[in-house]
């Protein structure tokens, strides 16, 4: 009885099963749209488009052509659209090559080629595009040929590309390709003082977007050495032929003979399938004594030379070392009436209250998904602004196309160093964008050319052209409600605290020093130079930081600041007087200061703006007295009447005469935009480290010169020969600004 029902169920199973195989069966295929003809032949047998690689496995980082092979039948050829619209993510690959036609048999042959390389291992499915052709389908009786529009599936290979082996060296960095490294110096022989430059190149082909810096070099506590400066240079429109140079000036501070290098340099040779390291050259550099030197002097003063008769000679004193800081300036007041207080508590809190909106403002501003787009459409409007002077040198025009380039990534939303035309044209456009009239593109290109170009020559229409692009693409606002989100209200559970009392949650740059943290008490009193600049006191205490950290050089810089500002402090003069020494900088423009002759001690009684003072007001006194002694000659007044004018009119005299004598000891000190160069550095004819073919001179620390502009953290230095020159800002510091 109950194998009944499971047979009638089984049964029943059988028949829904049967039934929906067959209404399944009976349903109708979907349609595939037939495939064009031409001429009556299938178009995959006129035309094919394919991208082809020479090898299916390639390593990470390794350089491997890309060809784009079109073939149409020559009886149906008409046209090919050249602008190839294929744009991979997973390929760092330079621009297409203009197309290239040949024959091959029945058929014409359109090729187009390019380097690239990929940053990730495994297989990697290039995707496939599509390529636009015109097709002859008929000749009319008068021999005219009609053709038609076409589409073509373009197919790219598939990739295999293996990772690098393992373990690598410690010292490889991510090159890969082949490479030279080459090392040289100036020379090998110069004395204390003197400058070397010591220069590495590195040249060859490669994937140089991954390459950012040079190896590391090795140099003796000895020397003073500036700020290397990195230079690039690559064949006009090509990304993995290039060059990389790093100059760096030695100043040897002792005598002695140093080794400078090897410099190693480790990359991978993919055609070896291994590791390969390359060292340079090594150099002796022998270092001589420079007759008469200032370096000799102090030697000869931290000495405790022994006496003939085996004695020991103790020196009145011990060598010099920096004092103690001094306190900054204050000034105090009456106390206030309570209502005065009263209303004062009201008017600060409502100032809390609008600078706490205007800071969230502010933030909502900064933390907007779109801020970096907004900022970078505003610049985008400033570049063309400039780009619109005819007037432009060459090397101006490719720094403002350059960065028109980056801000237009930069609002299209792209981070990759070197983005392709139709990527930009993409981002920007969205569903409007059309390969084949394209704004963006066009301007892009062209922008290569005057780039990358032997000219830099912009069409005459192009900023026409790019404002019209770039009026095209709108940035929404910052909406009022974002002012109210928390992380814009309060971005963090202290930020108010911070802003009422910055110096109660923070250690004091005094405290700093005390603690012996240098670095941060220099940084803590830069920033508050940097808002009172005309404070002696913290201009010493600077000078102090930073003799604390053997940056003697930097701390003349701002002991002659402090020292041009109150030359009668003891303190002051001290710490000028010692890092002039152990700077070893000798300049005329100063060193009379403190080693000078009797001018000088008069002239650093007082600073040089107490000189003008005086300077104005007794050659006043000196025309006012003259002009009272003459009445008293002409009236003939009383002999005391004459002696007391006389008496009074020499002394301002006296007074007028040594202002104008003091003003000159003081020289370049004595102008508001005076400068001196606070270490050893490069000074450029132009704002730039990129250009590679700008002149260059070594400028020694000490050197004076007046700022007359500043571009980008650059400034323009005026020196007393009409002698301008470029130099990062950083580098020098202004005595009074």
């Amino acid at each position: 009885m109950v194998i009944q029902p499971i047979v009638k169920f089984s049964l029943l199973s059988f028949v829904l099963a049967a039934t929906l195989v067959t209404t399944l069966r009976a349903q109708p295929e979907p349609a595939v749209a037939p495939e064009p003809l031409v001429g009556g032949v299938p178009l995959r047998e006129v035309a094919q488009s394919k991208i082809e690689t020479p090898a299916e496995t390639h390593w990470v980082g390794e350089l491997f052509p890309l060809t784009h092979r079109v073939t149409i039948a020559r009886r149906a050829y008409g046209s090919v659209t050249t602008d190839f619209d294929w744009a991979p993510d997973d390929l760092i690959f330079e621009e297409w090559s203009a197309p290239a036609r040949s024959q091959s048999g029945d058929s014409e042959v359109l090729t187009q080629t390019t380097r690239a390389y990929t940053k990730t291992a495994g297989a990697i499915r290039l995707p496939n595009t599509t390529q636009k052709i015109s097709l002859v389908t008929l000749v009319a009786g008068d021999r005219t040929a009609i053709t038609d529009n076409y589409t073509i599936t373009t197919v790219a290979p598939l990739l295999r590309v293996r990772d690098l082996p393992t373990p690598a060296p410690s010292a490889f960095t991510g090159a890969v390709g082949d490479f030279t490294l080459e090392s040289r110096v100036t020379s090998t022989d110069v004395s204390v003082g003197d400058s070397v430059t010591w220069t590495l190149e590195l040249r060859g082909t490669g994937n140089w977007p991954e390459i950012t810096r040079l190896p590391a070099r090795v140099v003796a506590k000895d020397f003073q050495d500036v700020a290397p400066v990195l230079k690039r240079e690559f064949k006009p429109g090509a990304l993995f032929d290039g060059a990389l140079t790093e100059d760096v000036l030695l100043v040897p501070t002792k005598t002695g003979s140093y080794q400078l290098g090897p410099v190693r340099f480790v990359f991978f040779d993919p055609k070896e399938g291994k590791y390969q390291l390359f060292t340079t050259e090594t150099f002796t550099l022998n270092v001589s004594e420079r007759p008469g030197g200032a370096k000799a002097a102090a030697e000869h003063q931290g000495s405790n030379p022994a006496s003939k008769d085996g004695r020991t000679s103790v020196p009145t004193a011990p060598p010099l070392l920096p004092l103690d800081p001094l306190p900054a300036s204050w000034l105090g007041a009456r106390p206030l009436s309570p209502s005065v207080l009263e209303n004062s508590l009201l008017f600060a809190l409502g100032a809390i209250v609008v600078c706490w909106l205007r800071l969230a403002r502010q933030r909502s501003q900064l933390t907007d998904p779109l801020h970096a787009r907004r900022q970078a459409r505003a610049e985008l409007v400033t570049t063309l602004q400039a780009l619109a002077n005819a007037t432009l040198a060459p090397e101006e025009t490719r720094r403002l196309v350059f960065a028109w380039q980056k801000n237009t990534a930069a609002l299209a939303g792209i981070t990759s160093a070197m983005p392709t035309a139709v990527k930009i044209a993409r981002a920007l456009e969205g569903e409007n964008y059309r390969a084949a009239d394209s704004a963006w593109v066009v301007l892009w290109r062209e922008a290569n050319r005057a780039l990358y170009g032997e000219f830099p020559v912009l069409p005459a229409d192009w900023v026409r052209r790019a404002n019209g692009a770039l009026a095209t693409i709108h940035v929404a606002r910052v909406p009022i409600h974002a002012l109210f989100l928390r992380h814009n209200l309060l971005p963090r559970a202290t930020l108010f605290a911070l802003a009422l009392l910055p110096l109660a949650l923070r250690a004091s740059p005094l405290e700093d020093y005390q603690k012996g943290e240098f670095a941060a008490a220099e940084k803590g009193w830069r920033q508050i130079v940097a808002a009172s600049p005309l404070d002696a006191h913290l201009r010493y205490n600077l000078a102090l930081a930073a003799a604390q950290q053997n940056h003697w050089s930097e701390s003349l810089a701002h002991s002659l600041a402090a020292f041009c500002l109150a030359p009668r402090d003891p303190s002051i003069r001290w710490q000028f007087a010692l890092s002039l020494e152990r700077s070893g900088i000798e300049s005329p423009a100063f060193s009379g200061f403190v080693n000078g002759g009797v001018k000088y001690k008069i002239a650093r009684s007082f600073s040089p703006v107490e000189w003008s003072l005086i300077g104005s007001s007794s050659a006043l006194a000196t025309a006012l007295a003259a002009s009272v002694l003459l009445v008293g000659f002409y009236h003939r007044r009383s002999r005391a009447y004459r002696w007391i004018a006389g008496a009074i009119a020499v002394a301002a005299a006296v007074a007028t005469i040594s202002a104008v004598v003091s003003l000159r000891c003081y020289g370049p000190l004595a102008e508001r935009s005076t400068a001196i160069v606070s270490r050893n550095v490069l000074l450029c004819s132009v704002p730039t480290e990129i250009d590679t073919t700008q002149k260059t001179v070594p400028l020694p620390a000490g050197s004076l010169a007046r700022i007359d502009r500043t571009f980008l953290g650059w400034s323009r230095l005026v020196f007393a020969n009409g002698q301008t020159g470029w130099v990062r800002t950083d580098w020098v510091t202004a005595i009074y600004d």
